[in-house]
């Protein structure tokens, strides 16, 4: 059964997230780690992950970004579903949400 889900509210709340990969704390892009390449758009609501906008363009645009998404990309999506875990119950104490560790 699908849970019938706001996206915008959650989309509202990644942003209201510091940037997973620097932790710039002015708020974020609701940045998709799977896209459906036919339909242009994230095809479930756990892969949203809150970046800054400069992560978010070094990511999707620099090659190194590129290579390190890819290195990063099981650590991303954990933390993806982590976000739509807590959004889903209803935390809304971002102490919560911690940096997690990429290293």
């Amino acid at each position: 059964m699908s849970e019938k889900v706001n996206i915008e509210k959650l989309k509202t709340f990644v942003r209201s997230l510091p940037c997973w990969y620097c932790n710039d704390p002015r708020g974020s892009d609701p940045h998709h780690l799977t896209v459906d390449d036919k339909q242009r758009r994230a095809v479930d609501i756990e892969n949203l992950l809150p970046l800054c906008r400069r992560c978010h363009d070094w990511f999707k645009f620099d090659p190194k970004g590129v290579r390190e998404e890819r290195r990063l990309m099981p650590l991303m999506k954990e933390e993806a579903v982590r976000i739509y875990k807590v959004f889903r119950e209803g935390v809304l104490n971002h102490a919560y949400i911690q940096k997690s560790s990429i290293e």
